[in-house]
């Protein structure tokens, strides 16, 4: 499963976090009932009670491990994803401050509304003279457009200001759904703006710690720390922070963005071992330090991000870094006549652009592999996919695998979703 992860809650100032519900079982009714009214009556309480309140559901939630992860390529890869992934979703834009302006003279706010597609959200709040307060949020059934997920939960805002600027998000058990996905977060997020203008200079920071899960029952806590600095001259952003991974435990994650060196970003990971993850415009090495002692035995190359991403790492292997060699370049291979495809004949893939700085091709080695509703088809590496593989309405995508016997780099795959037809006989 592909996330949204807290990375891009940093660089779009969007909140578009991932996750999924949390498990209720190890609360009593009268524990949801009181986590509800915190939440649900926030302006009675503050700040560091709204964030103590949310840091106890999270305790109370979370079942996974918290001693020291033990790293590899698959944890590594799931680190990677939980905290800089992206798969598209996206949470709403709240209207607190469309919302907050709209409070009686005594500053009490109690609205509700109706959402497009069915559902509502109920607003509920008291701001002080100055417009600062906090403000409650329901979300029941909500759908607000077409393709839009449904969200249901509690969300708490903080107003900093009176441009109803908002500092801060407390969020338990909020909601998302569409078709089989389902998310949910609990925790907090909090952020600050300063301005300036002669010279200009923009800070950003966010501090956030959530706890996010998918509808598999993993659990992850993600806590962040970061900082976006914009002045005329000069740009910089830190980012760093922890991940309680439920099945693999704790592990320390870092980014550091420089773009005036061909190696752009670098991301660390720390736990049992150190591994360092360098993205240049040629290609991204990973880099594992056993030792914890600042020098990097082994490695490999990955041909792309989606790669490092997504693909199966079960067969990738790490070489001493003395003889890790610059890895293949590796594009789509080609599939003809894509749109005429049918269950009872064979689909054949054509070989595409493949090269290596530092191998002869004679020297390099190619296979395929082939995926059908993103699952990989066992002991298949070439460039047929037998006829009745696949079926009627399955998603079927293929990539050119090339080794130059150190690294073994995955292409880019070749969707061919939705095109499998059926075959009809008189």
């Amino acid at each position: 499963m592909k996330f949204r992860s807290l990375y891009y809650l940093t660089t779009t100032l969007l909140l578009t976090l991932s996750g999924c519900s949390s498990d209720e079982k190890s609360t009593s009714d009268d524990t949801k009932e009181a986590t509800n009214d915190v939440i649900m009556n926030a302006s009675a309480y503050s700040k560091a009670e709204l964030q103590a309140h949310v840091n106890s559901l999270i305790d109370i939630r979370y079942k996974g491990k918290t001693d020291t992860a033990a790293l590899n390529l698959e944890s590594v890869q799931r680190a990677y994803v939980s905290t800089f992934g992206d798969n598209g979703s996206s949470l709403p834009d709240f209207n607190v401050d469309s919302v907050a302006p709209r409070a009686d003279a005594n500053g009490n706010i109690d609205i509700s509304f109706a959402c497009n597609y069915g559902g509502s959200i109920a607003y509920s709040g008291k701001l002080s003279s100055d417009q600062t307060g906090n403000i409650s949020m329901q979300f029941i059934d909500c759908k607000q457009d077409y393709y839009s997920p449904v969200l249901n939960g509690n969300v708490a805002s903080e107003i900093s200001n009176s441009i109803y600027e908002v500092a801060g998000f407390y969020f338990d058990n909020f909601r998302w759904s569409r078709d089989d996905e389902s998310y949910s977060y609990t925790g907090y997020v909090f952020s600050s703006r300063i301005e300036q203008d002669n010279p200009y200079e923009l800070t950003y920071t966010v501090s956030s710690k959530l706890l996010v899960s998918d509808s598999n029952n993993n659990q992850y806590i993600i806590e962040i720390e970061s900082e976006i600095n914009d002045q005329l001259d000069s740009f910089s952003h830190t980012y760093s922070g922890t991940l309680y991974d439920g099945e693999y435990g704790k592990t320390q994650f870092a980014l550091l963005n420089n773009n005036e060196t061909n190696v752009y970003r670098t991301i660390t990971f720390e736990a049992d071992k150190t591994i360092k993850i360098e993205f240049s415009y040629d290609h991204i090495k990973y880099l594992e330090d056993a030792n914890n002692d600042n020098i990097y035995e082994t490695g490999a190359y990955f041909g792309s991000n989606d790669e490092l991403m997504y693909a199966d790492l079960s067969e990738k292997t790490l070489a001493s870094i003395d003889l890790l060699s610059l890895p293949p370049s590796v594009n789509s291979p080609n599939v003809y006549d894509y749109w005429n495809l049918f269950t009872t004949s064979d689909i054949v893939a054509e070989q595409g652009y493949f090269s290596d700085p530092d191998t002869p091709e004679s020297e390099l080695t190619l296979s395929y592999r082939w995926y059908i509703n993103g699952q990989v088809v066992e002991n298949n590496t070439s460039n047929t996919l037998p006829a009745f593989t696949a079926i009627y309405g399955d998603s079927v995508e293929v990539s050119m695998v090339v080794s130059d016997g150190v690294n073994i780099i995955e292409g880019v795959e070749l969707p061919l979703k939705y095109k499998i037809h059926q075959q009809f006989y008189k």
